[in-house]
């Protein structure tokens, strides 16, 4: 996959928590995807609920047994996060388009709000969630991380 100045992107929480938590499957290529954003060569966005889905993944990976952050680094991981110039959409008119889509692709609704607004915006969505990739792998505005180059 070949960008040009201008792409943008929709990139979910699965592929945004890895830039945190690389040591996790493809973490080399959404962290290709981050330096690819933070210089400016392409644009990201997401619908707002994003926010709370790379918090919960930080805030779980600091957290338990198998706690891969400490507390302090997962704090300035959130911090980080929320300075990321991220265009975050409006979740609200994405809810009933992405209803549709879980009816039509038997995906989880929370991957659906990112491919509707992939379609809203016409461009492509960038995921490392397996299952959802799963549903909707035909779809060709639908890019599974690993085929991230």
């Amino acid at each position: 996959m070949t960008t040009s100045p201008t792409d943008t992107f929709v990139v979910d929480g699965s592929v945004v928590a890895k830039w945190t938590l690389s040591e996790e499957e493809h973490g080399d290529r959404a962290l290709r995807l981050s330096d690819r954003f933070i210089t400016a060569r392409i644009q990201l966005a997401a619908p707002e609920y994003l926010e709370l889905e790379v918090a919960a993944a930080v805030n779980g990976a600091s957290r338990g047994r198998r706690q891969r952050l400490p507390p302090g680094e997962a704090q300035r991981a959130i911090e980080d996060f929320r300075m990321l110039p991220i265009e975050l959409a409006p979740t609200a008119p994405l809810l009933v388009p992405a209803h549709l889509l879980t009816l039509r692709y038997n995906c989880a609704f929370y991957g659906a709000l990112y491919l509707a607004l992939a379609q809203r915006l016409n461009t492509t969505l960038v995921t490392a969630d397996r299952r959802f990739y799963a549903a909707v792998q035909r779809l060709p505005e639908v890019v599974w991380i690993g085929d991230y180059e």
